[in-house]
């Protein structure tokens, strides 16, 4: 196993894997990421992505403070969308599944992570989405 330095979202992935882990980083929901993400894989290969899908949690309190927060540091210049731990180009969760496999992934397994995770609040909308390479 070795791990590759880089931006997700203006370097290739260079070369042909087995196994692509992706865990909370700033392009684990876009589609651009994911097409990249499935162009690198061997037939077969694994695409492991924990992510945190916070539509799960619209509308409450505690989700237009978190989403007012992120937005504090959300200027011009910068990747983020209007919804918290979110940037520009993300996929709700329904529509990312759908287009992971419309690219041509076999979706294993969902496992929703539902567990306390200070950083994220009382409880998280925390998704590992385990993804098999098929066409």
């Amino acid at each position: 196993m070795r791990t590759i330095p880089g931006n997700f979202y203006t370097d290739d992935f260079v070369g042909s894997y087995d196994i692509i882990f992706s865990s909370y980083n700033p392009g684990g929901k876009n589609p651009e990421i994911a097409k990249k993400v499935y162009k690198s894989l061997n037939l077969n290969g694994l695409f492991l992505n924990k992510q945190y899908f916070p539509e799960d949690e619209k509308d409450t309190l505690k989700a237009n403070l978190d989403s007012l927060e992120w937005n504090f540091t959300n200027f011009e210049k910068t990747s983020n969308s209007k919804e918290r731990f979110s940037f520009k180009g993300d996929l709700s969760f329904e529509d990312y599944i759908t287009f992971l496999e419309n690219l041509g992934f076999n979706i294993i397994d969902i496992h929703y992570i539902d567990h306390f995770n200070s950083p994220f609040g009382p409880k998280t909308a925390n998704k590992f989405i385990v993804a098999k390479k098929m066409i």
